[in-house]
C-alpha cells in the first residue's frame, strides 16, 4: 500500500538516507562528523514545504516501511532519495512509488546512489537540492 509519509516515519527515513550516503564511500570524513554535516541538510529537505514523501508500506502493518520515495513535484519535478529495504528489492517497488508520484523515467534526480540509474534515467543535478533549499517557504 502506497501512502503518503508521517511524521512517525521520520527517523526510520533519516536514517536510512544517511545510512545510504555514507554507504557510498566517497565522503573523507569520518561517520560521527558525516552524519553530523549532512543530517541537518537532509533533515531541512525532509521539511521543505515542496518536498513529499510516499511510503510504501504492508497493508497489514501500515507503520513498516518498506520501502520510500522523497521527491519534488511539479513542473520542475526532482527525485531526492528513494530507498528500498534488502528484502523487498527487485520487486517493483521504486517503479511503484514513481508512477504513484507521477514521475517518469527521465525525472532528474538531486542525490547519487549507486542505484540511481535504476530509478531514473533523468539527469543528475546536484544543486537543486541547494537552490530549494535556499528558496523562501511558501507560507502555509
Amino acid at each position: 500500500m502506497i501512502r503518503p509519509g508521517t511524521e512517525g516515519d521520520r527517523a526510520f527515513i533519516l536514517d536510512s538516507w544517511l545510512r545510504g550516503l555514507w554507504a557510498l564511500g566517497s565522503y573523507p570524513l569520518p561517520h560521527d562528523r558525516f552524519f553530523a554535516a549532512f543530517r541537518p541538510t537532509v533533515t531541512e529537505l525532509l521539511e521543505h514545504p515542496d518536498v513529499l514523501v510516499l511510503v510504501d508500506a504492508p497493508e497489514v502493518d501500515t507503520s513498516r516501511i518498506r520501502s520510500y520515495l522523497v521527491f519534488s513535484p511539479g513542473p520542475e519535478a526532482a527525485i531526492h532519495w528513494c530507498h528500498t529495504r534488502p528484502a523487498s528489492r527487485r520487486q517493483g517497488a521504486a517503479k511503484a512509488l514513481l508512477s504513484a508520484a507521477g514521475l517518469g523515467p527521465r525525472t532528474p534526480y538531486t542525490l547519487h546512489s549507486r542505484v540511481a540509474h535504476r530509478v531514473t534515467r533523468g539527469p543528475f543535478l546536484p544543486l537543486t537540492v541547494r537552490n530549494l533549499l535556499r528558496t523562501p517557504r511558501t507560507p502555509q
